[in-house]
């Protein structure tokens, strides 16, 4: 005998349990033990509201009651009266196998669940704000490589919310660059291995960073991997800090290389400097009492070879000098050859060639000349680095011209060239692409820097055949009227001077600088030791003191205190002529009393134009 559907009705109607009809939305019949639960007395109140109204909808995993329409579905859910109040049920839904849609929702309220249900809540809630507190970040990923949790940190970085981000691909969140790096520890997290690894990784939403990440294993009860956790630091801040403070080591040990190598340079100039001046003076001098063609050309390559070596010794020092810059006009080609004197050994020994293409009419520019060359030195030496492995043939052209009221230089090489993505990185300080060893990124910086100090501009210009193309602009010198410099004399050497005194320790450097003035001077008076000279100086008057700054015994400075203290009580002019004037005290020395220098190792000419200038208010009288 089948139970006929009157049977069925006193079934539902009696039912302890809380019954309840619904085509997945509406209300279409409930019985009394489910108005006592929801609706006490409202039995009409309850159908119309819907079921969602009774649902405690921020329970999103919660909405297979009404969503996923299984046959028969079994679980724990929170509900709510349509007084408001809310509570645990042990509900079960099934498919009722009629047409269309029906589906019957049995709840049955459990204080003892209640109770677990509101303790395992709590304890999530800690756990949730525990996780969220972290500083570092958290994601619970499943074996879809789905989102199913992250913590605040996480949400912060994603850009996120997390109702945007659970159910999403890890590809989806972080980007396919990011995500093809970090594929394999998930992999292998999912094979049961615990995975640690640091390094940059490119966010999509959030770009570069530098993260510290930990993958492990999520295991359920039964041993199964259902998914993995990852944990997760950002070290971009710190890292960039650590980057930064080794950049400034490096620029450091560079600078005390840089010092140290100066110290070194200033050494070997000055011992170079005597024997030098030596060479050049007595050149110029065999050039001049020269009697026949032959000599004549012998001394000149000698006197050439001289000057060339002292260019270079002058070109040290500059470079080893600290002192403050200087602004005076200055003519860019000599500060050009003068730079590539200094860099042409690398230069030819990489069978690198060096043409200078000078323009026309370029005036002076107002600068410092030891600042400028350098300028032209770092560009060269940069140039030299990119050429040196290209094969077949390197060039370097460097041209002058006259722009408006600007003189621009144009040092262009025809080597590999500047990639577009870095051309706007290059004058960044410590940006290079240089090899280790090779460069610290500060050349072109400090480059840019020094021609800005110059009221110019520098910058890196495209070249469409290939190589890089750097160009200097800088302004123009004003203009001035020439100055009338009287021409030494000899024939009227009673008028110039009277009495020189020539001072030096070394006898050869004393010698020839008495040879050099002899045509400017009646008599040319020389010692080779302070004391001795200020032994004359005690007796007898001199117009012009030349003297060393160095000397062992009396120097320079002690002698320079003694003048005045002779006959008559007055001081006459001195004038240094010295290859070391990087001591600090010679150098404070020099300051303050505002003495007037000649460097060794010293062109003859301007030695005498020198002593001629200081020389001419006794012609004057």
């Amino acid at each position: 005998m089948h139970p006929t559907p009157a049977v069925f009705e006193a079934v539902f109607r009696s039912s302890v349990d809380a019954l309840i009809l619904h085509d997945g939305a509406r209300l279409l019949d409930c019985n009394d033990a489910a108005v006592q639960l929801l609706a006490p007395g409202r039995r009409a109140g309850l159908l119309d509201a819907g079921l969602s109204a009774l649902l405690d909808t921020g329970r999103r995993d919660r909405t297979w009651i009404m969503e996923d329409r299984p046959e028969e579905a079994v679980g724990v859910a929170r509900f709510r009266t349509l007084g408001g109040d809310t509570f645990l049920a042990e509900a079960r839904t099934t498919r009722l196998p009629v047409e269309g849609d029906l589906f019957c929702l049995t709840l049955r309220r459990t204080t003892a669940t209640e109770a677990l249900q509101r303790a395992l809540e709590a304890r999530e809630a800690n756990l949730r704000w525990v996780l969220d507190a972290l500083p570092g970040r958290m994601a619970w990923i499943g074996a879809d490589r789905r989102f199913r949790y992250m913590n605040r940190s996480f949400e912060k970085l994603s850009g996120y919310r997390p109702d945007e981000i659970i159910g999403k691909t890890v590809q989806e969140v972080i980007g396919e660059a990011a995500y093809r790096t970090i594929e394999p520890l998930g992999a292998a997290a999912m094979e049961g291995q615990v995975q640690h690894w640091e390094g940059w990784l490119p966010y999509t939403s959030a770009g570069r960073r530098y993260v510290k990440r930990t993958y492990a294993p999520s295991v359920r009860d039964d041993g199964v991997i259902d998914g993995y956790f990852i944990f997760s630091l950002d070290l971009t801040e710190q890292k960039q800090a650590e980057q930064a403070l080794e950049a400034q080591r490096e620029a450091l040990y560079q600078s005390e290389k840089l010092n140290a190598l100066g110290s070194l340079l200033a050494g070997v100039a000055h011992e170079l400097n005597n024997p030098l001046a030596i060479v050049l003076a007595q050149a110029v001098l065999l050039q001049e009492l020269a009697q026949d063609e032959s000599t004549r050309r012998r001394s000149e390559r000698i006197c050439a070879a001289a000057e060339r070596c002292a260019r270079i010794v002058r070109s040290f020092l500059a470079i080893a000098r600290q002192k403050p810059p200087t602004r005076e006009p200055l003519d860019i080609e000599p500060l050009i050859r003068s730079a590539l004197e200094l860099t042409g050994y690398g230069l030819k020994a990489n069978g690198i060639e060096v043409e200078i293409a000078a323009g026309p009419g370029v005036p002076p520019v107002l600068g410092d000349a030891d600042h400028l060359a350098q300028v032209f030195m770092n560009l060269l030496i940069n140039a030299q680095h990119a050429l040196q492995e290209r094969p077949g043939d390197r060039r370097i052209r460097i041209t002058t011209a006259i722009d408006g009221g600007d003189v621009t230089v144009r040092v262009a090489d025809n080597g590999p060239g500047i990639p577009p993505a870095l051309a706007a990185r290059i004058f960044e300080p410590f940006f290079t692409t240089k090899p280790q060893g090779l460069g610290t990124g500060i050349g072109l910086s400090v480059c840019r820097g020094i021609v800005d100090a110059h009221g110019g501009a520098l910058h890196a210009e495209p070249t469409p055949d290939g190589g890089a193309t750097f160009v200097i602009r800088l302004p123009a010198a004003p203009a001035e009227g020439p100055e009338a410099i009287d021409a030494p004399s000899p024939q009227d050497a009673d008028r110039i001077a009277r009495a020189i005194l020539v001072v030096d320790d070394e006898p050869d450097v004393a010698d020839a600088i008495a040879e050099i003035v002899a045509p400017l001077a009646r008599r040319v008076d020389v010692q080779y030791s302070g004391a001795a000279a200020a032994e004359r100086l005690a007796c007898e008057r001199f117009d012009l003191v030349i003297s060393d700054l160095r000397m062992p015994g009396l120097d320079g400075p002690a002698l320079h205190a003694r003048i005045g203290q002779g006959p008559g009580g007055t001081a006459c002019p001195i004038l240094f002529v010295t290859g070391d004037i990087l001591h600090h005290q010679l150098e404070e020395f020099l300051k303050a009393t505002g003495a007037s220098v000649v460097e060794k190792p010293f062109d003859p000419t301007l030695l005498r134009e020198r002593v001629e200038a200081m020389l001419r208010p006794h012609r004057e009288a």
